[in-house]
């Protein structure tokens, strides 16, 4: 399919740039099949016959008479190298050792040719070098083209498993920058618990190497060989059932104890068998001691929620909905829990307009609100709201006190003090009440006995009105009481 439309392709392209194309891209096709043979040999004449008989053959062919000059060539297109043995200033030895000292040339097949006899010794110590073959400059055009093209095929191979090889290395090297990127600690185990691979988080965690950690045991580094064996048994547990067994919560032990939450995944073969664990670990140290600082702060609002005095209504903002009350609310509105958590907060309220007012105003202080108890009980009540976020919901917690008995008093009180006004201003006697010395408040007798008026009798001091002969026993008496160490004294 991909030939076919690579095919389309091309044809479109001669439509749109005429004959000219077609020839171009033929051209470019044909360079991509040609294969670049190099060769470096001292003797002129065997280049020239080598040369013609490669090119025959189709191959592009490079010659150079100097190593030296061959030794600056790049060779990044070059898929076989022919070199003479036998060379003034530069044998072929050293040729194919520097070649072969360049990483990026060392799958480049490389063909000693000599028309020199060759001693044994340094055919083998050729190919240890890395040779591909050895041939005679004698040998029929037959044979060296076929030890050509099995060694141009060889080539093919090595530089499809360079290239592969580098493709799988790239790969690893990808996963591992991903695996070691990853926050969560990584880990491979094999069925004897052996660790066969860690992540950087991984190691970071317990404070050695991934080379360290890597080809050992957890029973090798454990502090605390109890949690060690834990991790142990939740692996065979995976391995031996093949079910991921994930959310387990345990501890790591090192200079001080952390948590982490695990899931532990079978390891499998390319057939499907378990052959260890995969494990993936995130530290929940800070959440678990968040989780339990709220757990804390819970019980502590519960406490404070449960022993208050008033009553305590939690509530849904926006629809009233009670989703809590406390005993003391309970008690305070005749109510079971179940029945109080039914309905909501203005069924409690004697004027529900004004609660659901004073809600959607944000009131945090409501002096006064009449509400209903079951028993149909009208009673004055004192409110104080908070409002906040609880689960995502806008809530409101309401202190709701019972203010009956301070609202008696105060009528009591106002009834006291209307009585006590009554006979202040009715009095037959001359009343009025002193403060620093001076009358503050005199009744309308004082007015009429003294002839002053009530604006004239608060300007002056209280003793003015005292005879002479009485003003210093008055007024040491008034002193006596402003100490409370007297009883009520009268004098005429």
């Amino acid at each position: 399919m991909a030939k076919k439309s690579s095919q389309e392709d091309k044809e479109k392209r001669v439509k749109e740039f005429g004959g000219e194309a077609l020839e171009k891209i033929k051209e470019n096709d044909s360079k991509k099949s040609i294969k670049e043979i190099v060769i470096v040999d001292d003797d002129p004449n065997y280049i020239k016959s080598l040369k013609r008989q490669l090119m025959r053959k189709g191959y592009n062919v490079v010659a150079f008479e100097s190593p030296e000059e061959f030794l600056r060539y790049n060779l990044e297109k070059t898929d076989l190298i022919l070199c003479d043995v036998l060379m003034p200033m530069i044998n072929g030895f050293d040729v194919l050792k520097r070649i072969r000292s360049d990483k990026t040339n060392r799958h480049i097949p490389f063909i000693f040719i000599s028309g020199s006899k060759i001693e044994y010794e340094q055919v083998f110590e050729a190919f240890d070098s890395g040779i591909s073959d050895f041939i005679s400059k004698i040998c029929s055009p037959g044979e060296l083209l076929g030890r050509v093209k099995k060694a141009l095929n060889e080539g093919k191979l090595i530089a499809e498993r360079k290239q592969a090889e580098e493709a799988l290395q790239r790969t690893q090297k990808e996963l591992e920058t991903i695996m070691d990127a990853v926050p969560a600690s990584i880990f491979y185990k094999d069925k004897n618990n052996v660790i066969l691979r860690v992540n950087e988080t991984y190691a970071r965690t317990r404070g050695i190497s991934k080379e360290d950690i890597e080809g050992i045991s957890n029973f090798d580094i454990a502090s605390n060989r109890e949690v060690v064996e834990a991790y142990w048994q939740d692996d065979k547990e995976v391995i031996e059932s093949g079910v991921p067994k994930r959310n387990i919560v345990e501890p790591l032990v090192t200079d001080e104890t952390r948590w982490f939450q695990t899931d532990k995944l079978p390891y499998r073969d390319d057939e499907g068998n378990t052959i260890g664990v995969i494990g993936f670990a995130i530290e929940i140290t800070s959440r678990l001691q968040a989780e339990e600082a709220l757990k804390e702060n819970e019980k502590k609002y519960h406490n404070l929620f449960e022993l208050s005095s008033d009553a305590m209504f939690f509530f849904e903002r926006e629809t009233g909905q009670m989703l809590d009350l406390n005993e003391a609310g309970i008690n305070m509105y005749g109510y079971s829990r179940e029945e109080a958590l039914q309905i909501k907060t203005t069924d409690f309220s004697e004027e529900p307009d004004k609660t659901r007012q004073a809600i959607t105003e944000a009131e945090t202080f409501i002096p006064v609100r009449y509400h209903r108890k079951k028993d149909g009980t009208v009673f004055p009540t004192e409110i104080s709201i908070c409002y906040f976020t609880w689960r995502g919901k806008e809530v409101c917690l309401a202190s709701i006190r019972d203010i009956t008995e301070r609202k008696q008093s105060e009528e009591a009180l106002r009834e006291s003090e209307e009585k006590y006004r009554t006979l202040f201003y009715n009095a037959n006697e001359a009343i009025y009440v002193t403060q620093d010395e001076k009358i503050k408040f005199p009744n309308p007798k004082m007015e009429e006995l003294y002839g002053y008026s009530a604006e004239e009798l608060t300007s002056k001091p209280f003793t003015c009105f005292i005879h002479e002969k009485d003003r210093d026993m008055v007024f040491e008496r008034y002193k006596s009481r402003l100490r409370a160490d007297s009883k009520i004294i009268s004098h005429v």
